[in-house]
């Protein structure tokens, strides 16, 4: 595959699809890969902190966490994926509120996203689904 930024997306897509798939050391690798200085920069590298941290390099995970928040960036699902990885709850739970409240986009992927799965039971995470109506009890 050719890195072109504009495709800057799918790859990330993929990334994750790696890292559920239990092959974190492959989804860094494509991380790493991805061109920088595109408009999907701080999700690229949050992407890369998540896949780090499941890769068992939490040290660089956290290292890629400093330099996110130090930029204070927006909300987003590889910002979420980040502190998940990270096993943060506070913070990805912190997160995603802030990105639902912002734009309903994030909404869509909280009810099936596996990275979710550590706070699905956690009473702020189920407000937050029956605010945005994908509670389905």
């Amino acid at each position: 595959l050719v890195m072109d930024e504009a495709f800057s997306f799918v790859f990330l897509m993929l990334a994750s699809t790696l890292v559920e798939g239990g092959k974190a050391q492959a989804a860094v690798a494509l991380c790493e890969q991805i061109p920088k200085g595109g408009p999907l920069d701080d999700e690229v590298q949050a992407t890369l902190g998540y896949a780090a941290a499941r890769a068992g390099n939490v040290a660089r995970a956290r290292e890629i966490r400093q330099q996110i928040e130090t930029r204070q960036a927006a909300p987003t699902l590889g910002l979420a994926r980040l502190y998940a990885g990270l096993g943060d709850e506070a913070r990805l739970l912190e997160v995603v509120e802030r990105a639902v409240t912002n734009s309903l986009e994030f909404a869509t992927t909280l009810k099936a996203d596996p990275v979710f799965d550590s706070v699905r039971t956690h009473p702020r995470f189920v407000a937050l689904l029956a605010r945005v109506k994908l509670q389905t009890s």
